[in-house]
């Protein structure tokens, strides 16, 4: 039939009275959507320290009984409309072993498989009572066991596979391998799923449906296209989040650092991507070399900020001394190498006036746009001018280090300079 009888209503001369299938579709609008008017079957998730529906042996001394724990279980009617809330209130122990208390003696050569169930029966469908029981379903003993067939109403859930080995006299937690099943909540819940996998198996989401990632441990939200992480996460690899979108940031706890998504690909987020600091003065010479840094990756698109400290240089009188940052492409930066070349804006000049041994303070600022991605190193000098002699850049620990810094100041705009 197309239309059902609604949850409360007033009958009329009997039209409006709810058949057991129409209860269990009034029932079914509440929980996790699966399709149009279907929902998903799943185990309510509650905080307690035994997960629900879980099979346990008895502990400490093993015996010949399995404890089956408290839960609430949504199974969607594999024979109609509607879902069953299938409920075990309180622990239930069930006998594997001992015929005395409904078990099954072991095998004495062969092992068999025994299954713990929670089946639900309806008399709706020409079953023999509308029970919901939980029981074990005895295997037979192979030298290769398999799984029995489950007889009765096919609105079942596994809970448990146990093994029973040859001559077993007791049920051990290895004997035991609980079934890892889907979690179940109402309509808005945030549903957990275990992982990609499970996330993919869910049919027909719905926009603005919410599901947390065990295997993360964050919040995805279903945007009527894909799935997406929300706007900051921190993950140990940018692979793992899913369908990024432009603007998305991501701290990475493998390498530390926070990575910013263009549309296209994971980049470094703004802020300092490089630095170096010396704590002593450099030798008197010209140049003198004071401090590079290696191996510094930038990108093409992206502008850098090349800076230093403010910085003394020392040097004789009447002199002009200067500090210069080098770089190069190709391998390690070195002053006056044809494979390094002097940044663009990166030389600091300053006048000394007063006598020998005076200093002069100066500092370096200025922007590197690479025009493809890069591996570039950085060479901080000190140069004499002007004059004869040599120049020493001065650090001190604690009153004035020496530091060069590189850092990403974003997306590098276009070049519009009317050149005149």
């Amino acid at each position: 039939m197309a239309e059902r009888a609604s949850w409360a209503v007033q009958q009329v001369s009997g039209v409006g009275v709810q058949s057991a299938e129409d209860v269990r579709h009034s029932m079914a609008a509440l929980w996790t959507p699966a399709g149009a008017v279907t929902s998903r079957s799943g185990m309510v998730p509650t905080g307690t320290a035994a997960v629900p529906g879980s099979v346990l042996a008895t502990l400490p001394t093993a015996n010949t009984t399995v404890h089956v724990q408290p839960f609430r279980y949504v199974r969607q009617s594999s024979r109609g409309g509607g879902t069953y809330t299938m409920i075990l209130d309180s622990i239930k122990d069930i006998d594997v072993l001992n015929p005395a208390n409904g078990g099954t003696a072991a095998d004495p050569s062969n092992a068999r498989i025994d299954l713990i169930i929670a089946q639900q029966s309806d008399t709706f469908f020409g079953d023999a009572n509308s029970n919901m029981v939980v029981k074990r379903v005895t295997g037979t003993p192979a030298g290769t066991p398999l799984d029995p067939t489950v007889t009765g109403s096919a609105d079942y859930v596994l809970l448990a596979r146990i093994t029973v080995p040859a001559n077993a006299t007791t049920i051990q937690t290895a004997n035991i391998a609980n079934v890892a099943l889907p979690s179940a909540v109402t309509v808005g819940g945030l549903l957990p799923v275990a992982d990609a996998t499970e996330r993919a198996a869910l049919a027909n989401p719905f926009d603005g449906q919410q599901i947390y990632r065990r295997d993360l441990d964050w919040i995805e939200v279903y945007d009527g296209t894909a799935w997406r992480a929300p706007a900051f996460v921190k993950t140990a690899s940018n692979a793992s989040i899913t369908n990024p979108y432009a603007g998305q940031y991501a701290q990475n706890t493998t390498d530390g650092q926070l990575y910013r998504y263009t549309g296209t690909a994971w980049v470094p987020a703004r802020g300092i991507i490089a630095y170096g600091k010396r704590t002593s003065s450099s030798t008197a010479g010209n140049p003198t070399n004071v401090l590079r840094i290696d191996n510094v990756s930038l990108l093409s698109g992206r502008a850098y900020r090349v800076f230093t400290c403010a910085i003394n240089l020392f040097g004789t009188a009447n002199d002009t001394d200067s500090l210069n940052v080098w770089i190069s492409t190709t391998g390690v930066a070195i002053a006056g190498d044809p494979n390094s070349s002097q940044l663009s804006g990166a030389r600091a000049e300053g006048k000394l006036i007063n006598g020998g041994g005076a200093a002069v303070q100066a500092k370096v600022d200025t922007t590197y746009i690479p025009g493809a991605n890069q591996t570039a190193s950085f060479l901080l000098t000190g140069e004499r001018n002007t004059g004869s002699g040599t120049v020493q850049v001065y650090g001190d620990n604690t009153a004035s280090p020496i530091l060069l810094m590189i850092e990403d100041i974003g997306v590098a705009p276009p070049n519009t300079a009317v050149i005149l």
